[in-house]
């Protein structure tokens, strides 16, 4: 068992199989050269992906060279139809910037943080004793206004 079958879910629910023969002893593999051929293989440009493997039961992440090595050893004793180790991967939805910059989120200097409402009675005892209020001076209306007939 030499070659690994690599399942990967794309953004439309489909699925791509890739042969891939890593070139060494499966026991040698690490998790770092399992990403790196997911990257050159599918080349849409995702940063990471996420390693799983079917342990006939339940789908066991892989997130580390030693759960990789772990999930090698259990799949080359129970063996596919196929004599492939299976792993499936799931890109990361958010993809690589192909220029390398940072992108800057939707205006982002011209948000603030919305303060509080401050109780009427705070805010007149704030001007009362002489200190500046973050919301300034209340101050009434001058003009007249008329009672309803």
């Amino acid at each position: 068992m030499k070659i690994v079958k690599l399942r990967v879910t794309t953004e439309n629910a489909h699925e791509e199989v890739y042969r891939w023969d890593p070139g060494k002893p499966l026991i040698n593999l690490t998790y770092a050269n399992v990403i790196k051929s997911l990257r050159t293989l599918t080349n849409r440009g995702y940063e990471s992906f996420i390693l799983r493997y079917n342990d006939g039961f339940d789908m066991c992440r892989i997130m580390n060279t030693k759960d990789l090595r772990c999930a090698i050893n259990y799949l080359q004793q129970k063996p596919s139809r196929d004599d492939c180790l299976q792993l499936y991967a799931e890109p990361q939805k958010e993809e690589r910037n192909p220029c390398g910059q940072t992108q800057i989120g939707v205006f982002p200097t011209f948000f603030k943080p919305i303060e509080p409402k401050v109780e009427q009675s705070s805010r007149n005892s704030a001007t009362e004793s002489g200190k500046p209020s973050k919301v300034g001076p209340i101050r009434r209306s001058r003009r007249k206004r008329s009672k309803a007939v």
